[in-house]
C-alpha cells in the first residue's frame, strides 16, 4: 500500500506505462506491485540489456 500511495503522490495514474529499469530486488518487487495495485502499466527492463536489445 505504500508503494501504491507514493506512486500516486508522485503523480502516475491509472493506465500510465512506468518503466521498471532495475535488477530483481525484493524494492522492484514492491514496486511491481505498487503500480499494479494503482492500475498503472509495469515495463520491467533488463539493466543489462544493450541499446541494440531495446530498440
Amino acid at each position: 500500500d505504500q508503494s501504491a500511495r507514493g506512486f500516486l503522490a508522485a503523480g502516475i495514474n491509472p493506465k500510465d506505462k512506468v518503466a521498471l529499469w532495475a535488477r530483481n530486488t525484493p524494492e522492484w518487487l514492491l514496486s511491481f506491485f505498487g503500480l499494479i495495485q494503482i492500475g498503472a502499466i509495469a515495463v520491467p527492463i533488463d539493466p543489462n540489456a544493450t541499446q541494440e536489445n531495446l530498440f
